[in-house]
């Protein structure tokens, strides 16, 4: 059977129990890209060890790259609406999770990276770069760097820009290449809607940074102050809005309280007969993780700061009590100061020193719709707090979440395929103009989740030069700038002044001064 070029009705997806692939090669050229902020650029010839020695591209033509990646995949497509294919399709192929991307039609060809020209002269120590320590190497050769920062999402590329800023040189290791984890796979979403003063702080000072992010960083974080929308459905959430939007308010939070009928007449496709209400706040809205990641790491490199991608930390070397600097794939690097800012990957990294670090890693969807005009492209950010469904634009289409509290944790990035059928049947619940849409594709990401849904941020007492940045609960692309600037002020100042962080240390787990945040998507 020759491969399906049509897209699955939403509709089609509830009830069936059974799905239908087909690799987004199929896709035709007519429909929306599947996210275009999911641009990279080519690793498959450079050096991993080498730093970057240009400024980060946004974009690359991934048509050909036919790589696997299990983390995201093409969604079944059943038929046009209405119908069901009936059939399964042959031959269906994996793909890179960014293979959706096609070059924009205004920059046919864009080039790929090159590889490095082996006719120059090696930098005088590019062999202990490529060789020393290395699984199966001889030996160490350690590399002196003023900081040495794990993880190249939007948080360890905020952190080593403000670093650059108050005068250090850090280096960065990626374990792949940079925003291609979680950064990469989530929604965007920044908001000041929270029900904790520091979650709030994080918050202000990170959207006054994004509203001036052209400014500052010469860039386009691509944020769309669209707002965000949620909905009470229930007289007892309703009574927590009222006092959600009184606390909120004392910090500044421009925040509304609306009824049902602003609501109904505000966005006429949303089902409202069960809502009872809903907050608004239109400072909110959504920007583009891998955007702003690059646009941060071009800022730091600018200043000095060194990327590493494909770069494995294997060991955090500590002695006597304080730092000493990390182990990795591409050799020894010496610094008194580290950060610990890749995700969920960090508790194990850690556990050898005796640190125990209480995050979990829990599975989040995203699904993205074909070009759906029905519904504006203004909207705000939408999220049913019945339901736990959320969805906004994106370059014209629906990008669909939804939260599954019954979960339990996992490092899986699959694409579960019957999760989606509750996510659509929510969908249609809240917006039943849906029914019209065509599903296109989803992945999957994770949240590296505390038990009180505020992140780690700060020093580690048992081991002095070593700092956490972890356990952002989701939220971490939209604090990343409050991160990055309190974060580099205690490093280098030993207290941070822009946003308090003594709320998100370590230690309040085990002195029992957790306030938990309750506002989670």
């Amino acid at each position: 059977m020759a491969p399906c070029r049509r897209s699955v009705p939403v509709r089609a997806w509830v009830g069936t129990g059974r799905l239908h692939r087909v690799p987004l090669a199929g896709l035709g050229s007519h429909r929306a890209h599947d996210r275009r902020r999911r641009g990279g650029r080519d690793p498959g010839h450079r050096d991993p060890g080498d730093p970057h020695a240009g400024a980060f591209t946004r974009k690359r033509d991934l048509r050909d790259d036919r790589r696997v990646d299990r983390g995201r995949r093409a969604l079944p497509r059943l038929g046009r609406t209405g119908r069901s294919s009936g059939g399964r399709l042959a031959d269906p192929r994996p793909f890179h999770p960014r293979a959706a991307l096609p070059v924009p039609r205004r920059y046919p060809g864009l080039p790929r990276a090159r590889p490095r020209d082996h006719d120059r002269p090696r930098d005088p120590d590019e062999s202990l770069r490529r060789g020393a320590g290395a699984r199966g190497g001889v030996g160490f050769v350690a590399e002196r760097a003023d900081a040495l920062i794990i993880g190249g999402g939007v948080i360890g590329a905020s952190i080593a820009y403000h670093l650059t800023l108050r005068g250090l040189k850090p280096r960065v290791f990626e374990r792949n290449l940079l925003g291609s984890g979680n950064t990469g796979r989530s929604a965007g979403g920044i908001r000041a809607q929270f029900t904790t003063e520091t979650n709030i702080r994080l918050s202000l000072h990170s959207i006054a940074f994004y509203e001036r992010f052209r400014e500052i960083l010469g860039a386009d974080a691509e944020f769309h102050q669209v707002g965000y929308l949620f909905l009470a459905v229930s007289p007892e959430q309703l009574r927590q809005f009222e006092e959600r939007v009184a606390f909120q308010r004392r910090f500044g939070v421009q925040v509304s309280l609306l009824t049902r009928e602003e609501v109904a007449s505000g966005w006429p496709f949303l089902r409202t007969d069960d809502v009872y209400g809903a907050t608004y706040s239109t400072k909110d809205g959504f920007a583009g993780p891998y955007e702003v990641t690059i646009a941060f790491a071009n800022a730091a490199k600018q200043r000095g700061a060194v990327f590493h991608e494909q770069a494995e930390v294997l060991e955090i070397v500590a002695e006597r009590g304080a730092v000493r600097g990390l182990k990795t794939s591409i050799g020894e690097f010496s610094s008194g100061v580290v950060v610990a800012a890749a995700g969920p990957a960090i508790p194990a990294l850690v556990k050898p020193l005796g640190i125990e670090v209480p995050v979990l890693p829990y599975r989040r969807h995203l699904f993205m719709t074909e070009t759906f005009p029905e519904i504006p492209d203004n909207i705000p950010f939408i999220i049913d707090s019945g339901t736990g469904l959320y969805f906004r634009k994106e370059t014209g289409g629906i990008m669909l979440g939804m939260v599954d509290k019954s979960d339990p944790p996992t490092f899986s990035t699959n694409v579960d395929e019957g999760y989606l059928e509750k996510l659509v049947e929510a969908a249609l619940m809240r917006a039943p103009i849906l029914e019209k849409a065509n599903i296109l594709n989803g992945w999957a990401g994770l949240y590296d989740t505390t038990p009180d849904h505020h992140a780690i941020v700060g020093p580690v007492d048992e081991v002095k030069g070593l700092y956490l940045a972890v356990g952002f609960s989701g939220h971490g692309f939209m604090h990343s700038p409050a991160i990055g600037a309190a974060l580099s002020e205690l490093i280098v100042d030993g207290a941070a002044r822009c946003v308090k962080l003594d709320a998100l240390s370590l230690n309040r787990f085990a002195a029992g001064a957790v306030v938990e945040e309750t506002n989670v998507i």
